[in-house]
């Protein structure tokens, strides 16, 4: 049995030359945020036109502020990895390690969904703790 694997920055592909041949291609994302995230891509016209509805707005703004730390950035922290937030950190860099989710762009449909789904996350899994 002869056969490849190939890897590209978030997938692994591994082929087998049996008698037939086999494809097997694994991801490194979730299938959730894989589909949340064309689902963000693929609605972002929509999403700016509901921007401009006053009420609509004034919901993402309020959640925005909600999200705001001291530094002035807005940002969930992923609880996860909680015990890595420090206020004195580069919000910028702890988004890189997927320790916070940044949204400073409300006008940028996958910010949205990113802050909601890490909410989410923090809330089905908060209670669930890391074995060491």
């Amino acid at each position: 049995m002869a056969g490849t694997i190939q890897r590209t920055n978030t997938k692994v592909t591994i082929t087998l030359d049996t008698p037939i041949t086999i494809k097997i291609g694994i991801s490194e994302r979730y299938t959730k945020d894989i589909i949340f995230s064309a689902f963000a891509q693929h609605h972002a016209q929509y999403y700016r036109e509901l921007l401009r509805q006053e009420a609509f707005q004034h919901a993402i703004t309020h959640l925005q502020h909600a999200l705001e730390k001291r530094s002035g950035e807005c940002y969930v922290i992923n609880m996860a990895k909680a015990g890595h937030h420090h206020s004195e950190s580069n919000p910028r860099e702890l988004e890189v390690k997927n320790i916070l989710v940044r949204f400073n762009d409300t006008s940028n449909l996958q910010q949205l969904k990113n802050v909601l789904y890490q909410i989410r996350c923090n809330v089905f899994h908060g209670e669930k703790s890391q074995a060491n």
